[in-house]
């Protein structure tokens, strides 16, 4: 065997020359056999060995991140619970310098673990963005005559659209939102995978980078090569058993894990009210399940649930860790039109909602499609069908007490269902364990039609009787007034003579006689002449109001009425008893 001296003395050439001769002589002949005729075949040994240490050498990358684990794979490590998988799990995103590689668990296989490699990461995050998410609801559907009304409206051509609803989780691109005076304010007009749908706009939200990431450009690697990777860059060093100890437990977590339905069960009769009991949760804070308001009742309050097992049941998850507890639960009802209807779920962790779902659908149950308490929401069938009424007829509903109900909250009879339309006589809506009746005039609503102007909001004016006009309060309808000039006489004092008719002789200064004594000719010898202005008789006639004493009203021009004030002319005014709402309270509820 040549010495390291000997190598180090060697130049490239003779390097590449020395390992070439090594593989010829060594390497090749224990990959090579011969078959019939000579001819030489590759065992691919060598191709594995290589493709193995590349892979190998990805994992160490990986391990250089700062690593992101999925939910799943958390869980799985924790359940794992050895040395191995606690330092594992403590390394997560800590003290690394570049971008996240999200691990998660493989689908198919215990295996292998997926991830996403680092450099593929930000051009992943730029794909989705501006990429929306449908969390259910209903669309417009451009085949059913109501629907193309509402298009209409918007102004969408029901032509350019598709039929059919979008599944849940279903990515598209908005094109145009539009508003709508209904009870949905705002339609998108979206692209899903090139086909357009007219969806709430509400029922569509921004995809979540981080969540595709653990979807998007995915590669795998072996458990086994993942964690002895991830064990070396922890810093501590772990012995070939721990190694396998780990990977042993976590194929078992996984194997237990694909039964994903093991911890439910349906209960019935009594056991629901037990079920709804707090003390039956796992210990949760800000969760539905936590915060429901059903969770400290007394089982009197459940009643309509516990006595109508033919119809009723209690879909329970129970707890992994400890099964006298619970992690959610949904009510399930066997419906008139003969479907199995899952109700709303209440849960612990967001992730129990799809896990509901998928156990609905295993067992061909319809669930809501969006998990909340609105009643409006459709049912959704597990090939994606659609039911929009729910109805459950019970034994006997007189009853003096009733849980809060979330989606067939409306009594008729002995029949539950979520139209609202319907004739109900009492709706289930009390957080208390009380109801709410049906009141005949108001229809709940707590508000009736204005009787005084018929739901108008106006009614004829009391002001001016709806002719729109009003009596001069100025003229008090005459439509005259007295002249400001002349005061109403009609005349105006001379200025000439100053009213007095006449005026002093020029001539004799007044006194009726000349410069010689004599009688004065111009006057007589009155001392006066008559005022020529006037003729004498000290006035002349008002040229504002041409001797009338009286001009056209300044304030409605002469007509004697105006415009009404009250009703701005329109002989209606503005109700009094509704104040133009054109409702008043109901008299029976209010």
């Amino acid at each position: 065997m040549a010495s390291p001296a000997f190598i180090a003395s060697l130049n490239c050439v003779q390097v590449t020359t020395l390992l070439i001769f090594a593989i010829v002589t060594y390497i090749l002949p224990q990959r090579i056999r011969i078959c019939g005729r000579g001819t030489l075949i590759y065992t691919g040994m060598m191709i594995r060995e290589y493709n193995e240490f590349i892979l190998e050498r990805r994992v160490e990358m990986i391990a250089e991140s700062i690593v992101v684990y999925s939910d799943r794979l958390k869980e799985l490590l924790r359940r794992v619970d050895t040395p191995v998988s606690k330092r594992i799990l403590d390394m997560e995103g800590k003290d690394h310098d570049v971008a996240s590689n999200y691990l998660d668990i493989a689908e198919d296989t215990p295996e292998q673990v997926s991830f996403t490699p680092d450099k593929k990461v930000e051009a992943l995050r730029k794909k989705v963005e501006g990429v929306m998410e449908f969390t259910g609801g209903s669309c417009l559907q451009p085949d059913i005559p109501r629907h193309r009304e509402v298009l209409g409206e918007l102004g969408i051509d029901p032509a350019t659209l598709s039929t059919g609803e979008p599944a849940l989780g279903d990515t598209c691109k908005v094109l145009s939102s539009h508003d709508w005076a209904g009870n949905i304010r705002v339609w998108a007009v979206c692209d899903f995978s090139g086909e357009r749908k007219v969806v709430p706009l509400s029922s569509i939200r921004q995809t979540d980078p981080e969540k595709a990431m653990f979807v998007m450009g995915r590669q795998e690697v072996r458990v086994g090569k993942l964690l002895r990777a991830m064990a070396k860059a922890s810093g501590e060093k772990f012995t070939d058993a721990e190694i396998e100890e780990t990977v042993n437990k976590y194929k078992a977590a996984w194997d237990r894990r694909r039964d994903a339905f093991r911890n439910f069960e349906v209960v019935q009769g009594d056991d629901i009210a037990y079920w709804y009991n707090r003390e039956n949760y796992v210990p949760s804070v800000r969760t539905t399940l936590a915060n429901s308001c059903m969770r400290a009742k007394p089982s009197w309050v459940f009643t309509i649930y516990t006595a109508n097992p033919e119809v009723c049941s209690l879909v329970i998850l129970k707890s992994e860790e400890d099964p006298t507890k619970i992690e959610g639960r949904a009510l399930l009802w066997r419906t008139d039109q003969g479907f199995t209807f899952m109700d709303r779920a209440y849960y612990t962790k967001e992730s129990h909602v799809e896990l509901f779902r998928q156990y609905a659908h295993k067992n061909g149950w319809y669930h809501k499609s969006r998990n909340d308490s609105d009643h409006n929401e459709s049912a959704i069938g597990p090939n994606g069908e659609r039911e929009y009424e729910i109805n459950v007829t019970v034994k006997d509903a007189q009853l003096s007490h009733f849980p809060y109900m979330d989606t067939i909250k409306f009594l008729v009879g002995n029949r539950l269902t979520n139209d609202e339309e319907s004739h109900w006589d009492k709706m289930l809506d009390s957080t208390g364990g009380g109801f709410t009746l049906r009141c005949e005039y108001c229809e709940n609503s707590g508000r009736v039609t204005c009787s005084e102007c018929d739901g108008d909001g106006r009614m004829e004016c009391e002001y001016c009787g709806g002719s729109g006009r009003e009596e001069c309060p100025d003229c008090e309808g005459y439509g005259k007034e007295e002249c400001p000039d002349c005061d109403g006489h009609g005349k105006i004092e001379c200025d000439t003579c100053s009213g007095d008719g006449d005026h002093e002789c020029d001539d004799c200064e007044g006194t009726g006689k000349n410069s010689e004594g004599e009688e004065c000719v111009s006057c007589s010898g009155s001392g006066s002449l008559e005022c020529l202005d006037c003729d004498g008789k000290g006035s002349n006639e008002c040229h504002k109001c041409d001797g009338d004493g009286e001009i056209d009203c300044s304030n409605c021009g002469g007509d004697g009425d105006m415009e009404c004030s009250n009703c701005d002319g329109r002989g209606r005014a503005q109700c009094s008893y509704c104040d133009g709402d054109g409702e008043r309270d109901c008299p029976e509820c209010s």
